[in-house]
């Protein structure tokens, strides 16, 4: 909780430093609405305080991602969603979800930016996508979608629900995702924001911070690495691989291969390297287990249910 407290300071801090009036956040703020303990609704609305009084000209600008929405989003009936009270406590703190707002409006660099929050189901979050283009804006504006979905992508296996190729996506000059981790480029104009920190063993070598965008060039973007300055995902090949330095990291310890000593007793027995993706790790469990018969349909049920626990 502190950590992530400080990356607000550090997102303010930098824009400040910069000369950016805005941030652009993609969805889950919170991890687990329908149970926020109080101490992080307490901390998280005391950081707003001292952020936005010591940075009044900053705006945070936000859509509701899966991981803030209390109940399920849909067209009629909208989800209850743990941004609400920030909104309505900070003139600095707007909600975007299903709505448009105008950056540095009747200057060269006005652009208008359109929030779709997170949808379980992706029809539903086409048509709302059609009905914020659909709102009126000035001319001569660039946009920039920000959303909260899985797009179809050659980076992860997870099924998607959206395709970055639609023609619907060509409106924009910009699109930033959240909901994937990783700040992969998709296409030409359509991005993944970055975790600004590691949090799971996915993230292992991933660089993580903000993503700085010039408005005149909207499609571009530089990233402000931090995460070396947190805790990080650590893969080890030996617990004796560890340095002090590593302190309050996340580490994991690969399991040894397969070896065998020269009278051919075993020295150590599990192949399974938890670090590799689900295909190689379950490849490398039926071996190991000596599953026999038709190993395809064992490899296309369990990715299947590694997948959707993965996605859940």
């Amino acid at each position: 909780l502190e950590n992530c407290l400080k990356v607000l300071d550090m997102a303010f801090a930098t824009a400040h430093d910069k000369g950016i009036d805005y941030i652009i956040f993609g969805g889950d703020l919170y991890d687990k609405p329908q149970t926020l303990p109080t101490i992080v609704v307490n901390k998280t609305i005391e950081r707003f305080v001292a952020l936005f009084k010591t940075y009044p000209h900053i705006k945070f600008i936000a859509i509701s991602g899966n991981h803030d929405q209390a109940t399920k989003n849909t067209l009629q009936v909208p989800a209850i969603t743990a941004l609400t009270h920030l909104n309505i406590i900070f003139d600095n703190f707007i909600l975007l979800d299903n709505t448009t707002y105008t950056l540095y409006p009747d200057t060269p660099y006005t652009t208008t930016l359109y929030g779709v929050p997170y949808y379980d189901i992706s029809d539903f979050y086409h048509q709302a996508l059609e009905d914020v283009l659909a709102t009126p804006t000035t001319t001569n504006t660039k946009r920039i979608l920000l959303c909260h979905q899985t797009p179809k992508n050659n980076y992860i296996k997870y099924a998607y629900d959206t395709d970055p190729d639609m023609e619907i996506y060509s409106e924009f000059d910009a699109i930033y995702c959240g909901h994937i981790h990783s700040g992969y480029k998709v296409t030409d104009t359509f991005h993944f924001i970055n975790t600004p920190l590691h949090k799971s063993k996915d993230d292992y070598n991933d660089p993580k911070g903000f993503l700085i965008i010039d408005l005149m060039k909207p499609a571009e973007r530089v990233l402000y690495p931090i995460h070396h300055l947190f805790p990080q995902v650590r893969i080890l090949n030996h617990p004796s691989e560890a340095t002090p330095d590593m302190a309050g990291d996340l580490i994991f310890v690969r399991p040894a291969t397969l070896t065998q000593t020269t009278d051919n007793t075993v020295v150590t027995v599990s192949s399974v390297d938890t670090a590799e993706d689900a295909s190689n790790l379950l490849t490398a469990y039926l071996d190991e287990a000596k599953i026999t018969g038709d190993k395809e349909a064992y490899l296309a049920v369990g990715e299947s249910l590694l997948n959707q626990v993965k996605t859940k």
